[in-house]
């Protein structure tokens, strides 16, 4: 393998056949209004069609979801609200998983540090917040827009036992010393996002997680180049695996 720097593009989600079907309804209407036909039948179809044409020109126009650039250093996770980097003595392992029908890539840090210290806070509210909920066109934006309570606080709150040994200092020295889980509220919006990294891992076993529209190929070859990047790391460092 070539020791060198690989961005990994997400895929793109195409809309041009709702589009299309948006603007033939568009086209109808404008046409009977034409003709002095009756519209009660298809008025419906112009805010439709405005309110589709909308959202997939936001769509188009957004920068991608996320982009990971994998580097002789580290990986590099860039969004639009920023960007972090993880170094590979902070990775664990690499893995895939099942969710749903889909294969997942995973990610298990060995600390959450670098992780944290390095993370924008509008990349951290985006994660926790908005991130979950961007895979339906029609109604991610409204519901990212709500800020529903994150899904990590809903059940450690109904099940604070999950927490009890989840939080050792070799994963966050920041909780040394704070009580479980009343140290999570005492540490704000740092403190959901580690619940938001637990939980992953409580679920998934992973700590990160990245689906195939976002890396663009199917997760077992990504997954065999990060492998093979993280053996050329550790071998570098004379680390055996």
């Amino acid at each position: 393998m070539a020791w060198q720097s690989l961005a990994i593009a997400p895929r793109e989600k195409k809309y041009w056949f709702l589009l299309v079907v948006c603007l033939a309804f568009t086209a109808l209407l404008m046409y009977r209004l034409h003709i002095d036909q009756p519209i009660r039948n298809t008025i419906i179809s112009l805010p439709i069609a405005l309110f589709a044409i909308v959202l997939i020109l936001k769509r188009f126009g957004s920068p991608k979801t996320v982009s990971l650039r994998i580097t002789p250093e580290g990986l590099e996770f860039q969004y639009d609200q920023g960007s972090v980097r993880i170094p590979w003595p902070d990775v664990q392992a690499v893995g895939t998983y099942s969710f749903a029908t889909n294969t997942m890539v995973g990610i298990r840090l060995n600390s959450y540090n670098r992780y944290l210290e390095g993370m924008p806070p509008t990349l951290m509210q985006y994660l926790i917040y908005e991130r979950p909920y961007e895979g339906g066109l029609l109604f991610s934006w409204v519901l990212r827009r709500l800020r529903l309570t994150p899904l990590s606080r809903r059940v450690f709150s109904r099940n604070p036992a999950l927490l009890v040994n989840q939080t050792p200092p070799s994963l966050w020295s920041g909780f040394a010393g704070l009580d479980i889980p009343a140290g999570f509220a005492g540490t704000g919006t740092v403190g959901l996002m580690v619940q938001t990294l637990l939980f992953s891992r409580l679920s998934t076993g992973y700590d990160l997680t990245l689906s195939s529209k976002e890396i663009g190929r199917p997760a077992e070859e990504l997954v065999a180049i990060l492998e093979d990047y993280l053996t050329e790391s550790h071998r570098a460092s004379g680390v055996e695996r």
